[in-house]
């Protein structure tokens, strides 16, 4: 079925992304993926270099992507490093898509780009550039930017709480079945007989119909799990190991410091192309430029909590006020595209349409010239028959 409109879903830090982006690295026949991880790789090289302590750099040092994703997978980098592979990943992934032969860039009409969370530095590129050799570097520069927007996050987590060795790392939970203003009403409770400093106390996070995310220090986290105001509750702890989404820790001096690298001048003819839609309020951004579009996600995922219930009503009324008959969900680095679909189907058809690169197997993705070569031998003695080709006869026709 032809699609009417089409949703690029871009997720969250809690999505895994490793396996993804091996097998991006196993792909080695696309010229613009190839430079895109290879300039991305120098950027964050080079930015760990001004902003990371001697210890840590030696700690961080890589000699290609892959071997910073090895140290990435087996937890020998800082939580930063995950916010910048995040965006890279999700980055690729497009790429990857959009140079197999005969699929255009998308091009503005119905097409809607919405960014949750780190997803909306993804997205303000991609909705910035008109091609394939236009996103590149402003795909680099968001990688920039999202290792800056890390290592922020990261000092300020250091500020307020080093875990230890044996310490829980996880800075949010989700809380399930659970409505925002039961929420704030258990966090009133917990600061009530728990006092602790401003800096200390949790927030909400992100909020959605079957889930309310609450982040803090993990230690308080972890007290608010086990305490009576949200005892009752089913909780699980997120993949997020960095604090985010509240004014509380952050401010807009804060988000000029991440942005301190992104010169308007060089980015002045980046502008939107495709409507990006906010993961904080749903509302959309059209005509924006791609720096005002890097500082409303940076600002985002600083101080804004998402708003999912927003997204997908905002994507709900889109569908409903242009009378369309399909909407096709592209998910990029995300598990939501079934929530999104379970929004829209009461009034239009829906397809979710992930990413793709070809339908060859990974290995015939490397290059003849670079294929590795077995050459196999064989020799032998063989009883009743002078060659192999006679031995195999004579097996034939044993019983």
């Amino acid at each position: 079925m032809a699609q009417d409109m089409q949703v690029f879903l871009f997720g969250d830090q809690t999505y895994d992304l490793v396996p993804d982006l091996r097998q991006l690295l196993r792909c080695n026949t696309k010229p613009i993926l190839s430079a895109f991880l290879e300039q991305s790789h120098y950027v964050i090289r080079a930015q760990s270099a001004t902003w990371l302590s001697p210890e840590e750099q030696q700690r961080s040092r890589s000699s290609n992507l892959a071997h910073l994703l090895q140290k990435y997978s087996d937890g020998d980098l800082n939580p930063a490093f995950q916010v910048a592979l995040h965006s890279l990943t999700q980055l690729a992934c497009f790429i990857n898509h959009y140079e197999e032969p005969g699929r255009p860039y998308p091009s503005p009409g119905r097409k809607y780009v919405v960014g949750l969370c780190t997803g909306a530095l993804a997205a303000a590129a991609i909705s910035s550039s008109s091609s394939l050799s236009e996103l590149l570097p402003a795909a680099v520069h968001t990688v920039q930017v999202a290792l800056r927007l890390g290592l922020l996050a990261n000092d300020m987590k250091d500020r307020i709480e080093t875990p230890t060795q044996e310490s829980p790392r996880e800075w949010s939970a989700a809380f399930f079945d659970m409505t925002e203003a039961a929420a704030v009403s258990a966090l009133v409770e917990f600061d009530s007989v728990t006092p602790v400093p401003c800096k200390l106390r949790p927030w909400i996070g992100a909020t959605s119909s079957k889930a309310i995310t609450i982040s803090g220090p993990p230690s308080v986290l972890r007290r608010l799990i086990k305490g009576r105001a949200l005892g009752q509750y089913k909780s699980r702890t997120l993949p997020i190991f960095l604090p985010s989404h509240t004014p509380q820790l952050f401010s807009i001096q804060d988000v000029e410091k991440v942005l301190e690298a992104t010169n308007p001048v060089t980015w002045s003819r980046y502008n939107a192309k495709l409507p990006v839609l906010s993961g904080a309020t749903g509302k959309s951004d059209w005509g924006g430029s791609f720096v005002s579009l890097l500082h409303r996600a940076v600002r985002e995922c600083l101080m804004e909590p998402v708003r999912w219930d927003g997204v997908s009503d905002s994507v709900t009324k889109i569908a409903r006020s242009l009378e369309v008959k399909c909407v096709a969900v592209t998910p990029v680095g995300t598990n939501l595209e079934h929530s999104m679909s379970s929004s829209l189907k009461d009034i239009t058809k829906v397809q979710i349409e992930p990413l793709k690169s070809s339908d060859s197997p990974l290995f015939d993705t490397v290059p003849v010239g670079k294929a590795k070569l077995a050459i196999v031998g064989m020799s032998g003695r063989f009883p009743e028959a002078p060659t192999p080709e006679a031995f195999w006869d004579l097996l034939r026709q044993r019983p």
